[in-house]
C-alpha cells in the first residue's frame, strides 16, 4: 500500500502555532524530516509518517497535548488552495460538507470522509482507510476543530454539533476538548465523527 500524503501547505498551520509559542518551527520540521521550503509549492505533498513525527515533536516541545485544537486557528481558505475557495463559495453548510467529501483527496489521502443524512441528523465521518496508517491523534483533533470552525464561521461562534466522537484516548485533562466542541464528547470511540442537527 502506497503511503498516504497531504498537501505540504496544510503543515503551515502547525508551523504558525509553533512559531506563536516561540518555538523554531523550521528546525522542528527538519527534525521530523520535512523540507520547510516545500510549503510554498502549491503541489508539494508530505508523507504521513513525516507529518505524524512533526505532530509528536510538537506535543513534546510545546508540552500541550491539545495543540491540534489550537492549530485550527491558523487555518484559512488559502491553506487548502482551490478547495478553500470552493468552501467559501458554498451556498449552505450541507454543500460545504459535500464539497469537503468530494475534494478532500486533493488535501490528503490519509482519510476517507463521508457525509450522510440519517433521519433528522447529518453524520460527518473522517476515517482511516482499511489497513491504512493512523494519523497523529493531534491531527485528527485539528481536523475536527477545523470542521467545527467552518460551521461557526457560517452559523455563529456559539454553534455546537449534537455530538463529537473521537477515537483518540481520553486525555488526562479533557477540558480543552470540551471547551472547543461544547457538545457531548466521546473519547476512545469506534470512529471519528461529528453529528449535526
Amino acid at each position: 500500500m502506497k503511503e498516504p500524503t497531504s498537501l505540504a501547505s496544510w503543515t503551515r498551520a502547525l508551523r504558525k502555532q509553533l512559531d506563536a509559542l516561540g518555538l523554531d518551527s523550521t528546525a522542528l520540521c527538519q527534525q521530523a524530516g520535512l523540507d520547510p521550503q516545500l510549503m510554498d509549492d502549491p503541489n508539494a505533498r508530505y508523507p504521513l509518517s513525516a507529518t505524524t513525527r512533526l505532530w509528536e515533536i510538537a506535543v513534546q516541545v510545546s508540552g500541550d497535548p491539545a495543540i491540534g485544537l489550537r492549530v485550527s486557528r491558523f487555518v484559512s481558505p488559502t491553506t487548502f488552495h482551490a478547495l478553500g475557495y470552493a468552501l467559501v463559495a458554498s451556498g449552505s453548510l450541507r454543500e460545504v460538507f459535500e464539497r469537503i467529501v468530494r475534494y478532500h483527496q486533493v488535501v490528503s489521502d490519509a482519510l476517507d470522509l463521508s457525509f450522510e443524512r440519517i433521519d433528522d441528523h447529518y453524520v460527518f465521518r473522517f476515517r482511516v482507510p482499511e489497513g491504512g496508517p493512523l494519523p497523529a491523534n493531534e491531527a485528527m483533533d485539528a481536523f475536527a476543530a477545523i470542521y467545527l470552525r467552518t460551521c461557526r464561521n457560517r452559523l455563529g461562534r456559539h454553534y455546537a454539533p449534537l455530538e463529537v466522537h473521537l477515537m483518540r484516548p481520553q486525555p488526562a485533562d479533557p477540558k480543552p476538548w470540551h471547551d472547543m466542541f461544547r457538545a457531548p464528547l466521546s473519547f476512545g470511540a469506534a470512529e471519528n465523527l461529528l453529528l449535526f442537527a
